[in-house]
């Protein structure tokens, strides 16, 4: 796939909690994804490469998910063998 094919470009609005919203959104902006987000309005990012949409799914979870549900992501990671990932 060539990420800078301009087929592939998307923009999606998110819906999140105030706070949840603009912690997204400084992420994304430290991480040089296109987003805005205005005051009572949904975070609106745009999608340039299939790395945007990777960061932005990483960055959402992050912040919207529990803690019980990230320790056990990160424990199914750490038991994860190479060959399980193949």
């Amino acid at each position: 796939m060539n990420a800078n094919n301009p087929y592939w470009q998307y923009s999606q609005a998110l819906s999140l909690k105030g706070s949840e919203r603009w912690e997204v959104y400084q992420r994304l902006q430290e991480l040089e994804v296109i987003c805005s987000c205005q005051s009572h309005e949904p975070l609106r990012v745009s999608l340039q490469t299939p790395t945007d949409l990777i960061l932005l799914w990483c960055v959402s979870r992050r912040v919207t998910s529990g803690r019980s549900e990230l320790l056990c992501w990160l424990k199914r990671c750490w038991s994860t063998t190479a060959n399980e990932i193949q």
